[in-house]
């Protein structure tokens, strides 16, 4: 793959018309699954530290993670992968690897039960 996806700093950025804590749940909620989906099919991903998205790009070794509202910090990290395309590569096949292990759905079935385990009664 030679592509890099770059995931906006939504929580810094804003969306007109709400709150900075809209804003965060925004951010929360999909900052998961196009960094995810990037991954699955090999594409390192350029994120800022934000919300969930470190649970998906690890710094330096899925992707990388940079200093949200830096903008030198993610035009470096982006000139950084396109100039450089066997960090690309090994970016991509780790993020590969990570999702299919830890972004499936027969995982989170199992993250799902063990919480409803742990719950008060749940282990009838």
């Amino acid at each position: 793959m030679t592509g890099v996806l770059l995931v906006p700093d939504l929580a810094l950025e804003g969306w007109p018309g709400m709150d900075r804590h809209a804003n965060e749940l925004a951010a929360r909620l999909s900052g998961v699954t196009v960094p995810a989906e990037a991954g699955a099919i090999g594409i390192p991903v350029v994120a800022s530290l934000v919300a969930s998205l470190p649970e998906v790009v690890e710094d330096g070794v899925t992707g990388l993670l940079v200093t949200p509202g830096d903008p030198a910090a993610l035009r470096n990290a982006v000139g950084a992968l396109l100039r450089d395309p066997a960090q690309r590569e090994r970016l991509g096949r780790a993020a590969q690897h990570r999702v299919s292990d830890r972004f499936t759905w027969d995982r989170a079935a199992e993250v799902a039960l063990a919480a409803y385990c742990q719950a008060p009664g749940g282990g009838r």
